[in-house]
């Protein structure tokens, strides 16, 4: 095919820009109203007599192609704006030059007539500039390349309003639109993907394809920040996603600046038949991480969404292997960010037990950060899991106990005695090293001499408790509720709840 034929060049004051084809003119200065208020009702009514009537009612009315409103919009922008084919006929016929005119914002009556989804307004424009020879600059191209103070082309109103009409006209006469990026940063293409608008994502798909003449390449056509139409797609319609799959399924590997993919956009939102879909063609993209070290399964877990990992591990079953750039499984992910859920819905798998206790670049286990967030639940979990380990040491030397008493000196909470105990009470141990030592190198108690004392306190009860966990453990066995019967009493050594058989043994 022949390559795109060059844009047309602008006038000498005018700046051209690499974005668009159709160099954008300096915005005028506001000028005072030409149009008069008889003669602008007649325009917006659409009624061709009543126009004219007005022309000739007022000797002082200027001549059709100078009128124009406060905001600069000639005659032909108002009958665009209105839908009115008949009238911006008659207008193009009298006065051609203002198919190329320009308001104070830089819009054309193209502009207008795709933000109101006149479409036959907008095929009978289209259609005289590619008949019209009064000036090279009204060429079909120039004429739907141009662009308005936003950078942006008719095509691109059209699609944010919805207009599939109109926006047929010009990517028909135009396909070249369809890819062309506005001063946002969005390709009309791109715009539908976001709108979740299928049936406009098809009709421009359909109209790229149709093209008898070279295009840009679509499956570049990107959005803000780099996102692809896949990356868009993702969040608003799995059909969407079909269509796309279809078209391009290399769109899948596709990065934004952040270096994420669609995947990671679906992890974000949990949506698991968007994973299936993906994943049921390339599961590639589960093993890409963005530009932090985040694969998909991370994102999945900073958000808290346990089902949608437990369904992403059946597709992938090696996702806990996965590292962040801090050496972390999703595990450690989602216990940073206190998501219980996650933790609660792998408890007693098999892939917990091979994440319990890995440790991250810093040497840091699941358990010894889920101490550091004080998260009674998430170490409740944990230690219900026979195959977590507690007394694994970090980089500072520092088992998850250790991280406990510390928290202390900070103050004691309830839910701090519940996590000491919950650890005593299954094995942990404070690391071996002098007391003093670990008071002066953790700086302990010296904003306040009483918490001092009472982490000392706390320090020794515990070196005491973990010897006498298993003697505790095995009298409580023979302990019945309620205890015995003191001496002095009749019935003294007997279990004082002997009377009531049937609560004891409920």
């Amino acid at each position: 095919m022949a390559s795109l034929e060059a844009a047309e060049t602008s006038p000498p004051s005018t700046p051209t820009t690499s974005a668009s084809p159709c160099p954008t003119p300096r915005p005028l200065a506001t000028a005072p109203p030409t149009m008069g208020a008889a003669l602008l009702r007649a325009a917006r009514s659409g009624d061709e007599r009543q126009l004219v009537k007005a022309l000739l009612a007022d000797p002082a009315a200027p001549d059709l192609e100078t009128a124009a409103t406060a905001g600069g919009n000639t005659l032909l922008h108002v009958a665009a704006a209105g839908g009115h084919v008949d009238l911006a006929l008659l207008l193009l016929r009298r006065a051609p030059r203002l198919l190329t005119a320009r308001n104070a914002a830089l819009d054309t009556p193209l502009h207008l007539a795709a933000r109101a989804g006149a479409h036959k307004v907008v095929a009978l424009l289209a259609a005289s500039s590619s008949s019209s020879s009064s000036s090279p600059a009204c060429s079909l191209r120039a004429l739907t390349r141009a662009t308005n103070r936003r950078g942006e082309t008719a095509l691109h109103d059209a699609v944010r309003g919805g207009h599939e009409a109109a926006a047929r006209a010009l990517a028909t006469a135009d396909p070249g639109l369809v890819g062309m990026c506005g001063g946002a940063g969005e390709s009309p293409f791109y715009m539908a993907s976001a709108a979740g608008s299928l049936g406009m994502l098809r009709m421009l798909l359909k109209a790229y394809k149709d093209a008898e003449e070279e295009v840009p390449d679509l499956g570049s056509s990107i959005g803000p920040g780099g996102r692809t139409v896949m990356h868009a797609a993702v969040l608003t319609s799995n059909e969407m996603i079909q269509e796309l799959l279809q078209w391009n399924p290399t769109l899948v590997k596709e990065v934004d600046d952040s270096g994420s993919t669609p995947f990671h956009y679906i992890a974000s939102v949990g949506n698991i038949s968007a994973m299936k879909l993906l994943l049921r063609r390339d599961s590639s993209p589960a093993y890409s991480s963005d530009s932090n070290g985040l694969f998909p399964v991370h994102i999945a877990a900073k958000m808290g969404y346990g089902q949608f990992i437990y369904e992403l591990c059946r597709f992938c079953p090696d996702c806990d292997e996965l590292l962040d750039s801090r050496g972390r499984n999703f595990l450690h992910t989602a216990i940073e960010h206190k998501k219980w859920k996650v933790v609660w819905r792998f408890s007693g798998t098999a892939d917990l037990g091979r994440m319990a206790n890995v440790m991250d670049s810093e040497g840091n286990t699941p358990l010894h950060l889920a101490i550091k967030n004080a998260d009674q639940m998430i170490v409740s979990l944990l230690m219900a899991t026979n195959s977590v380990l507690p007394n694994i040491v970090n980089n500072q030397g520092l088992t998850a106990l250790d991280l406990a008493v510390l928290a202390t000196d900070k103050g004691i909470s309830y839910t701090l005695v519940i996590i000491l105990r919950c650890l005593a009470w299954t094995g942990a141990v404070l690391s071996p090293r002098r007391l003093d030592h670990f008071i002066d190198d953790f700086g302990i108690g010296k904003t306040s001499g009483n918490e001092l004392k009472k982490f000392t306190n706390i320090a020794q009860n515990l070196i005491v408790g973990s010897v006498l966990v298993s003697t505790v453990t095995f009298a409580a066995v023979f302990t019945l509720p309620g205890g015995y019967i003191s001496e002095g009493h009749p019935h003294a050594g007997a279990p004082i709840l002997s009377h009531r058989q049937q609560e004891v043994w409920l």
